[in-house]
Parts: structure tokens; sequence; C-alpha cells
């Protein structure tokens, strides 16, 4: 779910196509108990822009604690984000070369609020700049999205979620389907 959130955040569009693969390759816990939740998942979404994502998770990959990635490829550009790199954006433009771009600056997003510049932030750091967020959203300084997932994301990424668990399944493309929501459902932010 939070590698679709990332995509759909990063695109600005939303997936209407995907391929997937899903392995539970620990089949059960240390007790014995059976897993029934995937180990990993690789998927290529097609968003309506254009875009083509790889997305990709494992927390069983030799090598890697977790790995968590996305990468987002058009004809203009690409944007990949790792969770290992979490202080990085890669962007690449016109010119085919990526660029890191740091978010440890002064006038980066949210560094008013931390360390001060050039001070490494880290996974846990990530849930203070979500608090902070939604409590901001909750005194009325400003919406929870787009930079907060709302009801609406919620929704469109269960759809997503399920296509993606379609096309494992079948191995074949899973169309992603929405459904139209009233003006009302949308105003959850």
């Amino acid at each position: 779910a939070h590698h679709i959130d990332l995509s759909r955040f990063l695109t600005r569009s939303e997936p209407k196509r995907v391929q997937a693969v899903t392995r539970i390759v620990i089949p059960e816990s240390e007790t014995g108990e059976p897993i029934e939740t995937d180990d990993l998942f690789a998927a290529i979404f097609e968003y309506e822009n254009g875009c083509v994502g790889v997305l990709e998770a494992s927390r069983v990959a030799g090598g890697h604690l977790v790995t968590s990635r996305v990468e987002i490829d058009g004809s203009k550009g690409s944007i990949q984000f790792s969770l290992n790199n979490l202080n990085e954006l890669r962007i690449a433009g016109g010119d085919r070369a990526f660029k890191s771009v740091p978010v440890l600056r002064n006038g980066d997003p949210w560094q008013a609020n931390w360390f001060p510049s050039g001070h490494p932030l880290g996974w846990v750091d990530t849930f203070s700049h979500e608090a902070v967020h939604l409590l901001g959203a909750i005194a009325g300084l400003h919406q929870v999205g787009p930079i907060g997932a709302t009801f609406r994301d919620g929704y469109y990424c269960a759809e997503i979620v399920a296509a993606v668990e379609r096309a494992a399944k079948t191995g074949v493309v899973a169309e992603i389907q929405y459904r139209n929501l009233t003006d009302s459902s949308n105003s959850a932010n």
C-alpha cells in the first residue's frame, strides 16, 4: 500500500493496468502457524498519464533487511526512491542522466520542523513528520491531501491492491477499476 501511495503521489496519476508476481517464501512462523502474507512482490504499472512504474518490496531478499523502492519511468523523465536512501530522490530529465536530489537543505519540505540543515533523517523520523502533518490538518492549518493520504486515497489503494492480487494469481495483466465517488465521499480530507 505504501508503494502504491508513493507512486500515485509522485506521478500525480492513477494506475490503470498492472502485471504482478507475489511469493510466500517463509510459509510458517517460528511457532508453526501458517503465514499467508506474501514475503515479496514485484509489479509493473501503467498509469493514465503514460508513465510505467516498477514497484517491488521484499522481506527476504538476500543482503537486504528491507528492500523498498519505487521507480517510475516516462518519456520526459524518471524518478527513483528507495527506503534505503531515505534522504534523497533520484530524478532524470531530458538529458537521461540521474541526479540525486537531497532533502536535507534549508527550504526543503519539513526542514523547518527538524534538525539543522544537512543532518540525515531516519525511518523513525518519518512518523514525526506524519504526526506534525496530521495535527496541522486537525487544527485547520491545511488539508490532509495531497501530502497525506485521504479516505479517497485509501479506497483507490484498495482497488489497486486487489488488481495486483488478481494479476499475481492469474499471471495476466489486470485492469484497475475505480468506482465513481460522490463529492461528499471525496471531502473526507
